[in-house]
């Protein structure tokens, strides 16, 4: 029986199976970006006022959406998938691996930053324990 942790938030992934790194993908997705001395967001010409919030979103949800399906495809050959992190693509991957026809169970844990090794520990001690 195949056994796969994935540790995600919006920076990264790494996949393993309890005794290594499988796979470390670094994800585009754009955080908060911040200027110095930038003022109010958006701009006015004439009347009509343009905020960029909006298209900074749909870029932002069109790059999660893009890093769940690359995570998802490297795993959903396994039996039993448990995704753990601090952020909400935890439950986004779930989602997406649920959707797949005869695709993995899938567990959702939530779990705070950790190194590298410590992420290969939790994923043994939760399919041991």
């Amino acid at each position: 029986m195949k056994k796969i942790g994935v540790w995600i938030d919006s920076k990264e992934a790494l996949i393993s199976d309890g005794k290594e790194v499988l796979h470390h993908i670094h994800s585009e997705v754009e955080g908060q970006e911040r200027i110095p001395g930038e003022g109010k967001d958006g701009t006015r010409f004439g009347t009509q006022f343009v905020d960029p919030q909006k298209k900074r979103d749909a870029r932002r949800e069109s790059a999660e959406q893009a890093f769940i399906e690359e995570v998802s495809a490297l795993v959903q050959s396994a039996e039993q998938v448990v995704a753990f992190g601090p952020a909400h693509m935890k439950q986004q991957l779930s989602k997406a691996l649920e959707s797949i026809h005869h695709g993995p169970n899938v567990f959702v844990e939530t779990a705070d930053q950790m190194t590298e090794n410590q992420k290969v520990a939790w994923v043994r001690n939760y399919f041991e324990g």
